[in-house]
């Protein structure tokens, strides 16, 4: 494990252990952090909550990605600054919310009319909400993904055809500044991210028609898949770099955007290891 024997390791911590290799951690976010304009890298803290690992993450420059209150309290202890923390995903407690719009994050990923009800009479009150990006269920299905989250009847998001409505809804009394899609996770076919990108920057510049020139930020996520098994090839990452940073150039040439890339498994999972150690033999 890195420089040190398990053994070594075994008798200093005992076991069972989990151990984690800092210098892949810090390799895997490199991959990705400065080979993209107009970028920044979130962690998704569902992926791995050990603050180390958070702390780790968060010195190298890392947004995080957070998804309840429990990883909101878990990314103030590993040092995220309010303005690098989203709050994303559904089903989110009121009180939850309540932590989020009193300043505690940088931008909340709304999924529901219920949360936009809820953060606009909030607002009314005289404070000041976060700015907010749209997660949208975007029409079109990715293929290749484990788990598909867009593409027809959903429980996640705002169906493409009735964003502009929820748009012009509620543009006058909260901050919409942009997007976030999240349409499947663990896709190791380059060109399926590629495609759901292109999809997502046309929504984009469709939705921003509506809003004006704060409309300026995509939250891309779903992450970039790893292989499972021997059977599974590994993700062309040079290949979706590669697309995006076209796609960014030729569709969004002159917008001011700003994209978020939630990853999470990409960074850490080659990094772990499982240490048990054997108490008895059958024969």
């Amino acid at each position: 494990a890195g420089s040190f024997s398990a053994a070594t390791l075994a008798s200093r911590f005992g076991t069972p252990l989990y151990l984690y290799d800092a210098d892949i951690i810090r390799r895997r976010y490199r991959l990705v952090e400065g080979r993209l304009t107009k970028t920044s890298v979130a962690y998704s803290i569902k992926a791995n909550p050990a603050i180390g690992i958070c702390r780790l993450l968060q010195s190298q420059g890392c947004w995080a990605e957070i998804a309840s209150g429990g990883e909101l309290l878990i990314s103030q202890t590993a040092g995220f600054c309010a303005r690098h923390i989203l709050f994303a995903g559904p089903a989110k407690q009121e009180w939850e919310l309540r932590e989020a719009f009193s300043g505690k994050v940088g931008v909340i990923n709304v999924e529901s009319v219920r949360e936009l009800e809820l953060l606009s009479r909030w607002n009314k009150d005289g404070a000041s909400c976060p700015p907010i990006c749209l997660r949208v269920n975007p029409h079109n299905a990715v293929s290749g993904a484990m788990e598909r989250m867009a593409g027809g009847p959903s429980r996640f998001g705002f169906d493409e055809e009735i964003l502009p409505s929820v748009i012009r809804e509620y543009q006058a009394s909260l901050k919409i500044i942009g997007l976030h899609v999240y349409s499947g996770s663990q896709i190791l076919n380059a060109k399926e991210i590629v495609d759901n990108f292109a999809r997502c920057c046309d929504l984009f510049l469709r939705s921003r028609q509506e809003v004006g020139d704060q409309f300026s930020r995509i939250v891309f996520g779903g992450g970039f898949g790893i292989p499972n098994s021997a059977s599974e090839a590994a993700l062309d990452l040079d290949l979706v770099l590669e697309g995006i940073e076209g796609l960014l150039s030729r569709k969004l040439p002159t917008v001011p955007v700003e994209l978020i890339l939630e990853l999470g498994r990409f960074l850490v999972a080659s990094a772990g290891i499982f240490l048990p150690r054997i108490v008895d033999i059958k024969q």
